[in-house]
């Protein structure tokens, strides 16, 4: 896509959200969210979008909405200044609905800066509902999702004592990733980072529950925080039950052990 091309799309945007726009309605999955810009500014009564403006505006969406055999080339720089822009008027559903529409057709977004953007707007706004929506978009589109969006989703609930919503989203989270555990353990290791040790070890607990047992890595992140906070006993309990688990300790393991000891 030319320079000029995307000058054309970002006016597009500008014009229509001049227009102070309450939500962007969802059509047809073949069309998405995006069709509305479209209409919006050709209903804009302040604006003088020009014909070939028009056109060049529709070319623009038409790469965006491509067929699925050709899915791969749709332009992710377009993405994420249509989320961007969106996010920063605030209408999160619509960025969530998008992001959910992309998902639909395949449609995987070369980073997760959309993803980004609209989990840490969620989480600033404390809408656990949404954040979990996305997140679980996310980790499905998304071949790495950054730490960025994990932290943006531990500190939505360092918010809220509601432990069962958390629960309940990390279930659905399993359950999308086919107990995919290493998510799971970026998620524990985003709330010992954000100091929520109970959060963290709650979701642990909940693991067993889930079918998604906690390998090495699992025990190496609760054993390190629980190290931090200076909970000895618990970090030799959860030593022993590793092994009664049949994991191995490694060196990180017996690391993490020996320099807890040495604070006492």
């Amino acid at each position: 896509m030319s320079l000029y091309q995307l000058t054309i799309y970002r006016n597009l945007l500008h014009y229509s959200y001049a227009n102070r726009i309450a939500s962007i309605p969802v059509g047809n999955s073949q069309i998405w969210p995006l069709y509305a810009i479209k209409c919006f500014s050709h209903q804009s009564s302040s604006t003088n979008i020009s014909p070939d403006e028009v056109k060049v505006g529709d070319e623009v969406l038409n790469q965006i909405i491509a067929p699925r055999e050709n899915a791969s080339n749709c332009s992710h720089e377009i993405v994420d200044a249509c989320i961007d822009k969106i996010c920063r008027l605030g209408h999160l559903a619509a960025a969530a609905q998008l992001l959910k529409s992309l998902c639909n057709e395949k449609i995987s977004l070369n980073s997760s800066k959309a993803y980004d953007m609209v989990l840490l707007a969620a989480s600033e706004r404390g809408d656990t509902p949404l954040l979990c929506q996305v997140f679980k978009v996310a980790v499905v589109s998304c071949k790495s999702l950054s730490s960025a969006s994990y932290m943006s989703f531990a500190r939505a609930f360092t918010k809220t004592n509601d432990s069962s919503k958390l629960l309940e989203c990390v279930k659905e989270i399993v359950e999308v990733t086919s107990q995919n555990c290493s998510v799971i353990n970026r998620i524990i290791f985003a709330f010992s980072k954000c100091r929520e040790i109970d959060k963290a070890f709650q979701i642990f607990n909940q693991m067993k529950c889930l079918s998604c047992t906690p390998d090495l890595y699992t025990y190496n992140i609760v054993l390190d925080m629980l190290g931090r906070a200076g909970r000895v006993n618990e970090i030799l309990h959860l030593f022993v039950s590793m092994k009664d688990e049949g994991i191995a300790p490694d060196i990180v393991s017996y690391n993490t052990l020996i320099n807890s000891l040495r604070k006492l």
